[in-house]
Order: C-alpha cells, then sequence, then structure tokens
C-alpha cells in the first residue's frame, strides 16, 4: 500500500472529488462509449426507486425542476424512461424506466465495471470493497447522504 504523505493534507473531499474527474474524463474519453454518466446514475437511481414522482426524483439528483425536466426529456426521447400522470393526483408526474431503459443501465455498468477496474488497480480486491463499503456507508448510512436528501425532499 503506498504510504500517504504526510505533508499532504487534502481531506477526504477534495480526494473524493479529484477521482470523480477522473471517472468523467474516463468516460469521456472512451472510443464508443454511448453513454453520459449524468444519465446513468439516472437511471440507476431509477431503478433502485422505482416508479417515482418527478419532483422527489429531481431532489435525489440534486437537480432544480428545470434540469430534472431537460434531463427526462433526454431520457424520454431515448426510450429511457417514460413519465405519466399520477392517477391519484393528476398535478404530478410518475417516472420510471423502461425495459430499454434496465438493457441500457445493464451494459452501461457493465463498462463502468471496467473503468472502475481501471481507476481502482491499485487497491487489491480487500481495499475495493472496503472502499465500497465506506462509500455506500456514507451515502446511506444512518444520517448518510442519501438519507438527509431524500427527508428533505419529502418535506417539500
Amino acid at each position: 500500500m503506498a504510504e500517504m504523505n504526510p505533508q499532504d493534507t487534502r481531506g477526504a473531499l477534495a480526494l473524493v472529488t479529484m477521482l470523480s474527474k477522473s471517472v468523467y474524463s474516463t468516460v469521456a474519453e472512451r472510443d464508443g462509449s454511448s453513454f453520459k454518466l449524468k444519465q446513468v446514475i439516472a437511471l440507476s437511481y431509477l431503478r433502485e426507486l422505482g416508479s417515482v414522482g418527478q419532483k422527489y426524483f429531481g431532489s435525489v439528483l440534486c437537480l432544480d425542476a428545470n434540469n430534472t425536466v431537460l434531463l427526462l426529456n433526454d431520457l424520454e426521447r431515448d426510450g429511457l424512461v417514460v413519465r405519466q400522470r399520477d392517477p391519484d393526483d393528476r398535478r404530478r408526474h410518475l417516472v420510471e424506466l423502461t425495459e430499454t431503459g434496465f438493457e441500457v443501465l445493464r451494459e452501461a455498468e457493465m463498462a463502468m465495471a471496467e473503468i472502475e477496474d481501471s481507476l481502482l488497480a491499485a487497491l487489491d480486491e480487500d481495499q475495493r470493497q472496503q472502499f465500497r463499503a465506506l462509500l455506500h456507508q456514507a451515502l446511506y448510512g444512518k444520517d448518510g447522504v442519501f438519507e438527509r436528501r431524500t427527508t428533505a425532499a419529502a418535506w417539500s
């Protein structure tokens, strides 16, 4: 394992941001890549959430209403999601993945696994599992980002 330089004072958020930028640039450079990372993230949340209100979905993604509509317009145009009126509240739109959306997501996740292998090559399998577990805890654990975001969205 590479030793940390004691004079490297960057915090965890700076390091996660640097890794995130590497992910985005690797995806952008990838030959023949037909997916956009933002769309893959949106599709993966929809798979997790199931049929969900458009406003709530936007808040989970930290998007304002306008950017949520723009993202969903692209996804709907490509046949990856459908939006329909909520039968219980005609003012509200529900969003869900289509079968094509599920297929595209599966293909994108296979490509993402290759990118992950490349970017995390410095970690052995145990370290990768620990890294995933820590990220999962930060996002989905008690008082994690996802819990705070969805709780706030439910009250808006």
